[in-house]
């Protein structure tokens, strides 16, 4: 198969995608098109929304976060906001070698958890898995774009949040940020990056599908967690 052809069928025929995987490991491609994509919908809000808004609006998500920024004085708040926007701007700025850094550390939590049962991938093998899963979010961020574009005002646009699919899109400010924090993580487009990372583990790990599914959804239900109780905290 070709790199084009495992892309596309990345999102119509992922089994296809992942048993090449087997044979030919090249993830450039993908990774390409990722960064392309993810850099449009930065520039994208930067420019109908700007990185000042998009930080007002994050800290608006959270009662709590809004609750202390208001509290500080006007010269405070406009030093927060620029410290925040050149945080924003160093990521944007820094994204491939970011998105490299924590592909390699999620690639190397499941592939010592696939050793547990037995998996025989290696570490190469998992890494070119995340990163033709890693096309499925894209998704989100491609119609991100168009919300953008189409929308009469997007100043309320929630960068982290940027389209309707999950509970947390529908709940208002004065919901509980634990509970927006939950909401929006049970997202249909993670779901199914989730669902299409399990099936190229079980294929380069020779492992069964419910082993594999087990093992990352497991994974996942502990980071939601995590970010749970972090918001729940602060």
């Amino acid at each position: 198969m070709s790199q084009v052809s495992r892309v596309v069928d990345t999102f119509v025929a992922p089994s296809k995608t992942f048993n090449d995987l087997l044979r030919d490991r090249s993830w450039w491609l993908p990774f390409l098109i990722t960064v392309v994509i993810t850099y449009m919908f930065f520039w994208a809000a930067a420019s109908k929304v700007g990185f000042r808004q998009l930080t007002l609006n994050s800290i608006n998500e959270s009662p709590s976060s809004a609750a202390r920024f208001e509290k500080l004085t006007p010269d405070q708040q406009a030093v927060q906001l620029r410290v925040a926007a050149s945080i924003t701007k160093g990521i944007f700025v820094a994204w491939p070698i970011l998105a490299l850094i924590i592909v390699a550390v999620f690639a190397l939590i499941l592939w010592l958890c696939m050793k547990v049962p037995g998996g025989q991938a290696d570490f190469a093998g998992i890494f070119a898995v995340l990163i033709y899963a890693g096309l499925i979010p894209l998704v989100k961020l491609v119609l991100g774009i168009i919300v953008l574009f189409t929308a009469g005002d997007a100043s309320g646009f929630d960068i982290n949040n940027p389209i309707p699919t999950n509970p947390g899109a529908f709940m208002d400010a004065s919901s509980a940020h634990w509970l927006k924090a939950l909401g929006t993580s049970i997202d249909v487009i993670v779901i199914w990056n989730l669902l299409v990372v399990a099936l190229g583990c079980a294929i380069v790990s020779k492992l069964k599908k419910g082993t594999t599914l087990a093992l990352v959804f497991g994974l996942w239900i502990l980071v939601v967690l995590i970010k749970v109780g972090w918001a729940a905290a602060f």
